[in-house]
């Protein structure tokens, strides 16, 4: 029996996939790091977060058009800041509904379901 060619959508579906599990487990894994730095130090937590974000190979800032500071990878979004106030960072819905059940997020302030 010959292989078979896997059809290219699904490649890019299981990339997709890895992305997102690597993204959930890069945010876990810095998250703790992050508070230890922010409280070790005189700097804001955006300033924190800036900082943690652009030592990622690859990883650049812009201005975000809706104002505060966006981070790409490439040409995708990783999130953005609004200075020390609000961090919009995308995740899968169950990775979201289960960070606002736990009070640890908060719905997107113009787009909930987002």
């Amino acid at each position: 029996m010959g292989r078979e060619a896997v059809p290219g959508s699904m490649v890019r579906s299981a990339l997709r996939v890895w992305l997102i599990v690597l993204r959930i487990q890069i945010a876990r894994a810095t998250i703790g790091r992050l508070a230890q730095q922010h409280r070790s130090t005189a700097m804001s937590i955006g300033e924190t977060i800036r900082r943690e974000v652009l030592s990622w190979p690859g990883v650049t800032e812009v201005p975000h058009r809706f104002g505060g500071v966006e981070f790409r990878l490439g040409k995708r979004e990783l999130g953005h800041l609004h200075g020390d106030y609000l961090a919009d960072l995308p995740f899968p819905v169950r990775v979201r509904e289960e960070l606002v059940r736990e009070g640890r997020a908060l719905h997107h302030h113009i787009l909930p379901m987002m």
